[in-house]
């Protein structure tokens, strides 16, 4: 991934002036009986993960990445029918589907997004800072450890409220809901190390990050 090399900045999705006809599409291979679904197999697989997971990413799921690239008008329509909107991030390699602003949203809310505690919150904000920095310096890849997340809870906002196995413990749950939000990805080969995932820098922009972080000086949630 070339976290590092200029590369423009991602962009929402866009069908307009695209032609259907330009793609000569042709149904897609049945997979069960009665099936009218146009989309070959592959693409089938990545509209389920846009739709149900937090991301499509060519540094875990290279070949999905690229199918997304490859039938992204067909599954930017599907998405729309959803209520959903799909950006590519080329900077990043990244792809996600986002909930779309609507006047009525009605069944179509597919997305709804779980917020972050405050504990959660303010490593997140401390994440992203640092990986601008290291991206800036020329990193491409970006990790985190357990003991630097610590620290950074020991001496964050509302440190004094956190002691001993309270600090162990908003440890591991913060962790927990950044692994499940999908920012960060846990090393096996070197235990109580994490890989700060493109998903992190491409929906999270610096301003965001500034703001949560007065928020979070001024009073927040826990």
């Amino acid at each position: 991934m070339s976290a590092g090399s200029a590369i423009p900045d991602d962009e929402r999705f866009d069908d307009a002036g695209y032609d259907p006809q330009d793609d000569a599409a042709e149904p897609g291979t049945p997979l069960f009986e009665g099936d009218q679904g146009t989309l070959p197999p592959e693409a089938r697989r990545v509209l389920t993960l846009l739709v149900r997971d937090a991301y499509v990413c060519a540094l875990t799921s290279p070949a999905d990445f690229e199918a997304v690239r490859t039938y992204q008008h067909e599954l930017a329509r599907s998405l729309n029918d959803l209520g959903l909107t799909l950006t590519i991030s080329t900077r990043y390699e990244v792809a996600y589907a986002q909930q779309a602003s609507l006047e009525h949203p009605g069944p179509l809310m597919l997305k709804r997004a779980q917020p972050l505690r405050r504990d959660a919150t303010l490593l997140l904000v401390s994440i992203r800072a640092r990986q601008h920095n290291e991206e800036a310096n020329g990193e491409e890849d970006w990790f985190v450890s357990r003991d630097e997340m610590r620290a950074l809870l020991e001496s964050g906002p509302y440190a004094e409220e956190r002691d001993g196995s309270r600090l162990e413990k908003a440890l591991d749950s913060s962790i927990k809901q950044l692994e499940d939000a999908g920012y960060l990805r846990a090393m096996p080969s070197a235990p109580g190390t994490y890989r700060v995932m493109p998903i992190l820098p491409a929906v999270f922009t610096l301003e965001r990050a500034r703001d949560l972080l007065a928020a979070l000086t001024n009073g927040g949630e826990r």
